[in-house]
């Protein structure tokens, strides 16, 4: 687990008693305020897809950036090797398959990007901007990068952040 310094941005180990980069003292900060330090939840691909699939209706609260990534990585290879299984063999059988691969994700992509948009403080509606030609799906991406708001917004707790 990794300790956020909110005074310079940088991520460290949390047995650190100073901020590396800028010298801050943990102790002195934790005693100030307790929301100086921010430690960070570890996600790793497996959790972040078993959460994608977890969450195939809930179009409520946050998801964290690997969530969506991951997820959409996964996707991605998937539709590739049905695609190049469909070159290599039957193209109707891999035109059933991607139908089919297609729509089963369409509602968890669509949940998890709503999702990924509160984790950044926006409403779900936001995901309508892509349809703006060229503009829309470049400023979609930028929002979809973004990090994750550290404080609890109107859409719940952090998914990856916490105080201690």
């Amino acid at each position: 687990m990794s300790v956020y310094c909110t005074n310079c941005g940088m991520y460290f180990e949390e047995n650190v008693q100073v901020c590396p980069n800028c010298g801050t003292n943990l102790d002195e900060l934790e005693f100030e305020t307790k929301r100086k330090f921010i430690r960070v939840r570890e996600m790793s691909f497996e959790n972040a897809i078993i959460a994608f699939w977890e969450g195939y209706f809930n179009f409520q609260g946050r998801s964290r950036r690997r969530e969506f990534w991951y997820a959409a990585i996964c996707n991605w290879l998937i539709a590739l090797a049905i695609s190049i299984l469909g070159a290599i063999t039957i193209r109707q059988l891999a035109s059933v398959m991607e139908f089919m691969f297609t729509a089963m994700v369409v509602l968890p992509n669509l949940a998890v990007a709503i999702r990924r948009m509160h984790d950044i403080g926006k409403s779900g509606f936001i995901l309508l901007v892509s349809f703006i030609p060229v503009i829309g799906p470049i400023w979609l991406l930028i929002l979809l990068a973004r990090d994750s708001e550290k404080d609890a917004n109107i859409y719940g707790e952090s998914p990856k952040y916490y105080y201690e």
